[in-house]
């Protein structure tokens, strides 16, 4: 919904986006176009849940950010949400874009009563970058994602340091993520090892894997570290926070992973990344930009079908079909081109 402001005057401006930690991260290159574009002396303020905080905060786009108490009950959030909006009226919001729309945020939206107030499509068969992109432009301003956030610089020499901590010697770095929730869109972990071996022995032998990740996944990314054999390999399992692991990815050259919060992080701060989707929603989950390639299950007649198991044959019929010959080509497609990035 459109409102009568001038937008060449300093505004007040609230994002929401609650959860999840993937679906938070992938808005900020759209969230930081957005700031630049914000005249001089405006406010861009952000409400999130305390889970998915550190890496808007570490990205320094924002003003302020506000967080929404209660963990993930919506009991508990609902009564935090009474609190916080007298704290949020204390600003009167010329702009409100509801990245969440879900009856709480919509409730939050409507005690603000701001003169601009926009909404995320939640139904369209469109990514989900692509559809939080379309609220900014209903709000008025026409954005394209940008990478070159304002705290970029310093997180990744923050990263940096910790993989030199880890025995990190400068040479070339890829992230292996095989962490995804459900047995549907796992690639077996044999073939992660049979991928990497092939790059060391085809590609560039100068190369170091990293393992990223916390309690979700871990025993898989175990499996594959043992499996790496005598490829190099910096283990930070369980040993990073959110926002270190922003830096480590701001210096990899290429991610491979299947579908997480972490392969959002990666595309969406500018990262090469080859993700394995499987039975994932593509039309919503897939990531964007040239420096990205997925691999889904549209050849299947069951494509995207959501399942948390294949019903039809472990490992699940479309990872199957995703062969360590096609993500290698792919991913050195991506490697040739990127390498060498700037941004």
């Amino acid at each position: 919904m459109q409102g009568n402001i001038n937008r060449h005057r300093p505004l007040n401006v609230l994002a929401i986006r609650m959860q999840a930690n993937g679906d938070v991260w992938l808005t900020l290159p759209y969230l930081n176009a957005l700031r630049k574009q914000l005249p001089q002396g405006s406010r861009l303020h952000f409400l999130t849940r305390a889970e998915t905080a550190p890496v808007p905060v570490a990205s320094g786009i924002f003003d302020k950010i506000y967080i929404l108490k209660g963990g993930r009950s919506t009991k508990r959030q609902r009564w935090h949400a009474l609190w916080l909006k007298k704290r949020l009226k204390g600003t009167k919001y010329d702009v409100v874009i509801d990245l969440q729309n879900h009856a709480l945020s919509r409730q939050i939206v409507r005690s603000l009563k701001p003169a601009v107030q926009v909404a995320f499509d939640k139904y369209s068969p469109r990514p989900a970058g692509v559809r939080t992109q379309a609220a900014l432009i209903a709000a008025g301003w026409q954005v394209s994602p940008d990478y070159d956030f304002p705290g970029r610089a310093c997180w990744r020499q923050e990263g940096a340091a910790l993989l030199r901590d880890h025995g990190w010697q400068g040479e070339p770095l890829i992230v292996l993520n095989p962490a995804a929730c459900f047995a549907s869109r796992q690639w077996p972990v044999e073939r992660f090892a049979a991928w990497a071996k092939r790059w060391v022995d085809e590609i560039c032998s100068n190369v170091c894997f990293v393992l990223l990740g916390t309690k979700q996944g871990v025993a898989r990314l175990r499996q594959l570290k043992q499996r790496l054999g005598d490829c190099r390999c910096i283990d930070l399992l369980g040993k990073t926070t959110a926002a270190q692991a922003w830096g480590i990815l701001l210096n990899v050259s290429l991610v491979l992973s299947e579908d997480s919060g972490l392969m959002h992080l990666a595309w969406s701060s500018g990262v090469p990344t080859v993700a394995l989707l499987g039975g994932t929603r593509s039309d919503w989950a897939r990531p964007l930009g040239q420096h990205t390639f997925c691999f889904d299950s549209g050849a299947f007649a069951c494509h995207d079908c959501m399942w948390t198991h294949c019903v039809w044959q472990p490992p699940p019929l479309c990872m199957s079909s995703f062969t360590v010959d096609k993500v290698l080509a792919q991913c050195y497609v991506l490697w040739e081109k990127y390498e060498q990035r700037t941004f």
